[in-house]
C-alpha cells in the first residue's frame, strides 16, 4: 500500500490545492512486474466572472486507475 499528498499554492489560484493518491501495488515475477490499483482525488478550478484570470476551486473529482508495469532485463 502507498499514499501521497501534494499541496500546491500557485499564483493564479485563489486558494491552495491538495491532490491525494492512495493505492496498492502487487509485485509479481520476482519484482520484474507490478500491478497497481489506485484512487486519486484532484481539485477542479474555474475562472470567476469578476476576475477571469484568477481561478477558484469548485469541486473535487476522483479517478480510479489500474496499471501494469513490466521491467525487461
Amino acid at each position: 500500500p502507498y499514499a501521497s499528498v501534494q499541496h500546491s499554492r500557485l499564483d493564479r489560484l485563489e486558494e491552495a490545492g491538495n491532490f491525494y493518491d492512495l493505492g496498492l501495488n502487487w509485485l509479481l515475477a520476482s519484482h520484474n512486474s507490478k500491478l497497481t490499483l489506485a484512487y486519486q482525488s484532484r481539485p477542479i478550478y474555474s475562472a470567476t466572472a469578476q476576475a477571469p484570470t484568477n481561478y477558484h476551486r469548485t469541486e473535487n473529482k476522483g479517478a480510479t486507475i489500474l496499471q501494469y508495469q513490466v521491467f525487461f532485463n
